[in-house]
């Protein structure tokens, strides 16, 4: 599980993440505000066809977690 946080120097309205990824699971938790390190979500990544080792779960966690950003609303 990989947290989604409020970036750092942003508060206020944003637009919540979407992942469209097989064996991602992504749950946003509904807040309508953002705020510096505030937790937004998570996700999950898991193996479906029981084939990949930690480390490759790990790699693709990681790849997702340096793509997800919160995009800002005016």
């Amino acid at each position: 599980m990989c947290n989604i946080l409020g970036p750092d120097g942003f508060e206020g309205k944003y637009k919540p993440t979407e992942l469209e990824k097989d064996g991602v699971y992504l749950k946003m938790y509904g807040k309508e505000i953002s705020k510096p390190q505030r937790k937004l979500g998570h996700f999950n990544v898991v193996d479906l066809s029981d084939s990949k080792d930690t480390s490759e779960l790990l790699k693709i966690a990681d790849e997702i977690k340096n793509s997800v950003s919160i995009v800002h609303l005016n």
